[in-house]
């Protein structure tokens, strides 16, 4: 018996440890905020691409279930006219400036290590 998700989120990013970028079926989703389409000639989960993700949030698109709250909402990224999960590399290429300021403090990481999120 397969075991269901807790989250959206956890469904789209449940997937594998492929570095593929998954494409999003936006039945039941509504864009909370819309980020500026991908147009370069690569693909944008491309090691040469991460140069050009870097500290650019403005690519981003945030999406959440049509019922769903703040902790639900997911990024992701407008290629080829359609929306794509973001990997792991991308997220950590987009948001280096934020993790890199002094005291940045990863909330979810800290409660996973002090075992109070599972």
């Amino acid at each position: 018996m397969k075991k269901k998700p807790a989250s959206h989120r956890e469904a789209l990013h449940s997937r594998g440890k492929s570095r593929e970028m998954k494409s999003i079926d936006m039945t039941g989703m509504e864009v909370v905020l819309h980020g500026k389409p991908w147009e370069h000639p690569m693909s944008p989960c491309t090691k040469q691409a991460i140069a050009l993700l870097e500290r650019n949030e403005r690519l981003v698109t945030w999406i959440k279930p049509i019922d769903g709250t703040v902790k639900d909402q997911v990024p992701c990224i407008k290629y080829k006219q359609k929306l794509y999960t973001l990997s792991l590399r991308m997220q950590k290429a987009i948001y280096r400036h934020v993790r890199l300021r002094k005291g940045f403090c990863n909330e979810v990481e800290l409660l996973s290590f002090c075992g109070l999120l599972q």
